[in-house]
């Protein structure tokens, strides 16, 4: 993904990876000359962000010279979990971080994203909420359905309506 030539970005509640080998390894760039507010995302591979609020976010890479890559030029980047030592130990972000403690790692492919109990990304995000996908105010949906019951079957026949209904 990348932002160039554009203003007041948000970029919120995504898993974000790059497709190794084919693209040199970067997820994720901020040109100079754009902005944004990035938080409450999962990043896979490098990113360079400028003039950003980095925020929340976990970056799962660990290997060096592949996706472990982090450069920030006029942002603030606080409350962050990195696999590696891309975002230091200060601002409240943490360094070399056992991706196995975080997430649950296993059912669809995105639920995997969970937090396991005693995670270190709960309650690691500026202000106290949880950093990756399903932290903050509007939190990620498995597989995009959201927590609200849906119309499953609908029939109409003439004077008749069958609804049938599910919740999530």
């Amino acid at each position: 993904m990348n932002i160039s030539g554009s203003q007041g970005n948000i970029v919120s509640n995504n898993l974000i990876t790059r497709d190794y080998p084919s693209w040199s390894g970067y997820c994720f760039t901020i040109d100079n000359g754009s902005s944004a507010t990035v938080r409450h995302n999962i990043f896979g591979g490098c990113q360079t962000v400028q003039n950003c609020l980095y925020e929340n976010n976990v970056a799962t890479g660990a290997t060096a010279g592949y996706n472990n890559v982090f450069t920030s030029v006029n942002s603030t980047v606080r409350n962050n979990l990195g696999a590696s030592t891309q975002f230091g130990n200060t601002s409240g972000n943490q360094a070399d971080v056992d991706i196995s403690t975080v997430f649950i790692g296993t059912g669809s492919e995105d639920g995997k994203y969970r937090l396991l109990p005693g995670s270190p990304a709960a309650g690691a995000g500026y202000g106290g909420v949880d950093c990756g996908i399903f932290g903050g105010s509007a939190p990620y949906e498995l597989s995009g359905i959201p927590n609200l019951p849906a119309v499953g079957y609908l029939n109409i026949n003439g004077n008749s309506v069958t609804v049938r209904a599910r919740s999530h």
